[in-house]
């Protein structure tokens, strides 16, 4: 009796793996426009969260990740975002030391092996 359920599961089970790999999703990918909105001339105004100041220090994957420089990629995708965003030499980064007796400047906080 255990085996004549077992085949039945196998043949739900297959059939329903065929049926459902046989289907063909129908997507309509929407197409961006830029509608009534003119993204030529955009600045960005704001605090350190706007440059891109990440981990403690002003570094260059920080300011491409910043929110003007994903909103001017977004921009982009309509047709507008000419965005010139002036950003660091290199990924070692700047940032100032809130305790000034140690050193003014720092560089980006990276999470080492250690674990005490």
């Amino acid at each position: 009796m255990h085996a004549i359920y077992s085949k039945i599961f196998l043949s739900i089970l297959c059939s329903s793996l065929i049926f459902l790999s046989s289907c063909k999703p129908d997507l309509d990918v929407p197409v961006p426009s830029a509608g009534s909105a003119n993204f030529s001339k955009c600045i960005a105004v704001g605090d350190n969260f706007l440059s891109g100041y990440q981990d403690g220090a002003l570094y260059k994957k920080g300011q491409e990740l910043s929110i003007p420089a994903l909103l001017a990629r977004q921009f982009s995708l309509v047709g507008e975002g000419n965005f010139s965003q002036p950003l660091m030499n290199d990924d070692y980064g700047l940032g100032l030391n809130p305790k000034p007796w140690e050193g003014w400047y720092v560089s980006k906080r990276v999470l080492g092996y250690r674990t005490n």
